[in-house]
C-alpha cells in the first residue's frame, strides 16, 4: 500500500482533471517510466493523452499493445517472423535474423517500444542456449509471441522515462512509485446502471454483484501504487 496519504481532489471537468495530472507530471522527481496514469475505461485517458502529446512528454499507451492489436498494426512484422521456421538453412541467432526483417522494411527499433520489446524476446531466446535448430526456436519464439507473453510486464521492463498510460485492467500485476486514477466521475465508477433495478424497477438489491465487480476494480487501480496514489 501507498506510504504517504492518498492525494483526493475534486474536478469540475476531465480537462481540468487531466491539467492536474499534467502539472503533477511535470514536477515528478524521478523518471517517467514510475508513473501511471490509470482510468477504467481507455475513453477516459483522452484528454490526458492530448495534453501529453501537446507538451512533447514521452508516453506509453498500454492499450495499443494487446495482442491483437499489436499482430494488425505489425501485420508485415510478423508475417515475416511467421515464415522464419521455413527457413531450414540458417543456423545463426533469432536476435540476428529479427535485426534483419527490420533492416528490410526500413524500421528502427530504437523508435518503437513494439520492435524494441520483441528485440528483446529475442535474445532471451538465443540466451537460453539450447540445441534447437533455428527453424525449432523460430517456431517456439513466434508461438510465444501471442500465447506466452505478457505485453504489459515487456513492456514494464523495456519502456524508459515514458509514462504509462492504461486502463486498470490494463496493468494488473504492474506497480508504479506515483499511480493517478482518473475518471472516478459521479455516476461513472460505479456506473449509474447499477442502481437502474432498484430506483426504477421493482427488485431490490439486486446490484451487488456490479457494485462488487467495480470495487475489486478500483482495488486493482489503488494497489498498482508503491509510493504515491492520486
Amino acid at each position: 500500500p501507498p506510504k504517504k496519504k492518498v492525494g483526493f481532489i475534486v474536478s469540475k471537468s476531465p480537462v481540468e482533471e487531466a491539467v492536474i495530472i499534467l502539472d503533477r507530471i511535470k514536477t515528478y522527481q524521478g523518471t517517467l517510466d514510475n508513473i501511471g496514469v490509470l482510468a477504467q475505461t481507455e475513453y477516459q485517458l483522452k484528454e490526458i493523452q492530448r495534453l501529453l502529446v501537446e507538451y512533447k512528454i514521452p508516453y506509453v499507451f498500454v492499450p495499443d499493445f494487446r495482442s491483437k492489436s499489436i499482430q494488425r498494426n505489425y501485420d508485415n512484422v510478423f508475417t515475416a517472423i511467421s515464415q522464419l521456421p521455413d527457413e531450414k538453412s540458417f543456423s545463426g541467432k533469432l536476435y540476428t535474423r529479427i535485426n534483419q526483417i527490420y533492416g528490410s522494411f526500413g524500421v528502427d527499433e530504437n523508435d518503437d517500444e513494439v520492435l524494441k520489446a520483441l528485440l528483446t524476446l529475442a535474445l532471451n531466446f538465443d540466451a537460453r542456449g539450447d540445441r534447437a535448430t533455428f527453424s525449432e526456436r523460430a517456431r517456439q519464439f513466434y508461438n510465444d509471441i501471442f500465447i506466452q507473453v505478457n505485453w504489459g510486464n515487456l513492456l514494464r521492463k523495456t519502456v524508459k522515462n515514458k509514462t504509462f498510460l492504461s486502463t486498470i485492467h490494463g496493468v494488473k500485476g504492474l506497480q508504479f512509485s506515483q499511480v493517478h486514477i482518473c475518471g472516478l466521475s459521479n455516476f461513472e465508477h460505479i456506473h449509474s446502471s447499477a442502481c437502474y433495478p432498484c430506483s426504477f424497477g421493482r427488485k431490490k438489491n439486486v446490484c451487488h454483484e456490479e457494485l462488487n465487480d467495480a470495487a475489486k476494480t478500483l482495488y486493482v487501480g489503488v494497489s498498482r501504487a508503491q509510493n504515491e496514489l492520486f
